[in-house]
């Protein structure tokens, strides 16, 4: 059985958001697994909408951005990783 690592989405449009959380079913022998959490204190990880305004700084004060993916246009420091769009839900996984 794989190990479940739940995560987090924060930010994003509604088909991004869902696009992501669909790309976490599709590979469900994956190692690890990753699941789609709704609450971000159940989250091990956090993938967020660095474009969406209030969300470095809303990870920043939980003291989450070292367990942060950040997806837009840049990204603050210390985090676990950063990509730009458009979101490639493989790379995602990586």
């Amino acid at each position: 059985m794989a190990a479940t690592v739940p995560v987090a989405l924060l930010g994003f449009s509604s088909f991004e958001r869902n696009a992501l959380a669909a790309s976490f079913r599709l590979e469900p022998d994956r190692q690890p697994r990753y699941v789609h959490v709704l609450d971000i204190d159940d989250a091990r990880f956090v993938v967020a909408d660095a474009d969406q305004p209030g969300v470095p700084e809303l990870l920043d004060t939980l003291g989450r951005t070292g367990d942060s993916v950040f997806i837009g246009g840049q990204a603050p420091a210390n985090v676990a990783a950063w990509m730009m769009r458009p979101i490639d839900a493989a790379q995602v996984l990586r």
